[in-house]
């Protein structure tokens, strides 16, 4: 508020989520700080329960976080991220990424705002690999989320074919966007020649199965315009 001389409350908050990759934390966090200076914004860490050393060190450097009380359960920590989220519009990015363009923020929210005049939007970011195909890394709003359910990813999902169900149920409802001119650096073995799959990739790859064999049932059983998000379908 300019007139008041007042700081204007942010809008938006970054939300990490984090497991045992300090020096990638460090790196996004760094990131985060050096390019996000023209926008308001919050900053909150989620980091695994079986993590102690990430969350001791971000209280050390007074970093808004929350230890959370799951253990390598990758959609259990974003919705539990986005219910800590007290701000209208939220970004979700991961300990394997690198914001790299000086207003990448500020940009990010004047075109959610031009695609998704209700804010009720998912828009997802270039960040190499997926090309919009599905949710990685990007920006959405709590009007979303209330939306499809009160949850960001369908709860009982665990990893990879959340962000694919979210994806598929937003274009189904014709509010999904991608955004091929905000750049994230991902981390990722996929786009990455020098990176390799570390412990933490590979303990979730063990979910792929669980993840896939829900993501069938649903698909074969379940009304996903009818039923979105919500808690009150659960598998036999």
């Amino acid at each position: 508020d300019k007139m008041s001389g007042k700081i204007k409350d942010p809008e938006v908050t970054i939300l990490v989520l984090t497991y045992k990759r300090p020096n990638g934390l460090k790196r996004i966090i760094d990131s985060i700080k050096a390019k996000t200076t023209d926008t308001p914004y919050k900053l909150l860490i989620i980091v695994d329960n079986d993590d102690t050393e990430a969350y001791q060190w971000c209280m050390e450097q007074d970093i808004n976080c929350i230890l959370s009380s799951f253990h390598r359960d990758f959609v259990a920590q974003a919705n539990l991220a986005v219910y800590a989220c007290d701000t209208p519009y939220f970004v979700i990015l991961s300990d394997d990424s690198e914001v790299i363009d000086n207003d990448w923020l500020s940009k990010s929210l004047k075109i959610f705002k031009e695609k998704f005049s209700d804010s009720i939007g998912l828009m997802s970011y270039n960040e190499s690999i997926q090309k919009g195909r599905i949710f990685t890394l990007g920006m959405s709003s709590k009007r979303f989320v209330h939306y499809i359910g009160g949850n960001m990813y369908f709860p009982l999902y665990m990893h990879y074919k959340g962000d694919r169900a979210l994806t598929e149920l937003a274009k189904k409802l014709n509010c999904y966007h991608y955004e091929d001119s905000i750049h994230v650096k991902h981390y990722h073995w996929q786009s990455d020649k020098n990176t390799e799959k570390d412990e933490t990739y590979k303990i979730s790859e063990s979910f792929a199965k669980h993840d896939r064999d829900l993501k069938n049932y649903r698909n074969k059983n379940v009304n996903i315009l009818i039923k979105k998000n919500y808690y009150d379908y659960l598998p036999e």
